[in-house]
C-alpha cells in the first residue's frame, strides 16, 4: 500500500490547493447548478482532498448562486432602465434654439417648410409648421428687441453731445434808426452826440449849415 505524506498518497500527483468557496463554485460548474450537497461533498473529497459538511456545502452554494444571479440581473436591468427624459422646459429650450440656428443658417426670411427641414436633417428634430411659426416669431421679436436696446445708448450718447455743445454766436446786425434807405444807424447816433459834447452846440449847428451846402 502506499506510503501516505503530508495528508497525500505516494505516488499521486497533489491535489491543488483552493479554498472552500472557490472548490465549491468549481463543484457546481464540473456537476451544475441542481447538483445535491451529498454529490458536491463527494467531488470536493475527491478533487481537492477537501471534507465539508453538508451543511456549509449548501451555505456556500447559496453565496455562489446569489451573487451569480446579481452580476446576471445587473446588466440587464441596466439596460432596462430608460434614460432620463427631458422635461418640456428642456424640450421647448432645445426647439427654441434649433429654429434660432436655423434663422441664422437661412435667414430670417426663410419660410416654415425650409425651416422644418432643415430642423429634421441637420438636427434631427421633428416640429409642425405651426410651432415652427410660434418659435420664428418670438426669435425674430427677441432679436429686434435687442437691436432698439442697442441703438437707445447711442441715441442718447448723441443727445447728451448736442446738450452739452455750446450755442452758437448770434451775428448781431448794426440797428438803424428810420426807415426806408436813409435811416441813421445808433452808431451814427452815438458819433453825433460824442461830436456835440465834445465842440458844443454853436459850433456843432454852424458844423451841420457848412455840411448842409
Amino acid at each position: 500500500m502506499a506510503e501516505k505524506k503530508n495528508g497525500e498518497v505516494a505516488g499521486q500527483p497533489p491535489k491543488a490547493k483552493v479554498n472552500k468557496m472557490e472548490a465549491v463554485r468549481q463543484a457546481l460548474v464540473e456537476l451544475g447548478n441542481d447538483a445535491t450537497t451529498t454529490n458536491l461533498q463527494g467531488f470536493l473529497k475527491e478533487r481537492f482532498g477537501l471534507e465539508m459538511s453538508t451543511k456549509f456545502i449548501a451555505t456556500y452554494r447559496g453565496d455562489i448562486l446569489k451573487k451569480a444571479a446579481a452580476r446576471t440581473t445587473a446588466p440587464e436591468s441596466q439596460a432596462a432602465t430608460p434614460a432620463p427624459s427631458q422635461g418640456p422646459r428642456d424640450q421647448a429650450g432645445s426647439k427654441m434654439d434649433g429654429v434660432r440656428r436655423a434663422l441664422n443658417k437661412l435667414g430670417k426670411d426663410a419660410t416654415t417648410t425650409r425651416i422644418q427641414a432643415l430642423l429634421k436633417d441637420e438636427l434631427g428634430i421633428e416640429m409642425p409648421l405651426k410651432h415652427i411659426t410660434n418659435y420664428k416669431s418670438k426669435v425674430l421679436r427677441k432679436a429686434a428687441g435687442k437691436d432698439k436696446s442697442a441703438k437707445k445708448p447711442a441715441a442718447q450718447k448723441a443727445a447728451a453731445r448736442t446738450t452739452d455743445a455750446p450755442p452758437a454766436p448770434v451775428a448781431t446786425a448794426p440797428t438803424a434808426v428810420g426807415k426806408g434807405k436813409g435811416g441813421i444807424a445808433l452808431d451814427d447816433i452815438l458819433a453825433t452826440k460824442s461830436l456835440l459834447e465834445r465842440v458844443g452846440a454853436e459850433e456843432f449847428l454852424t458844423l451841420i449849415d457848412v455840411l448842409a451846402k
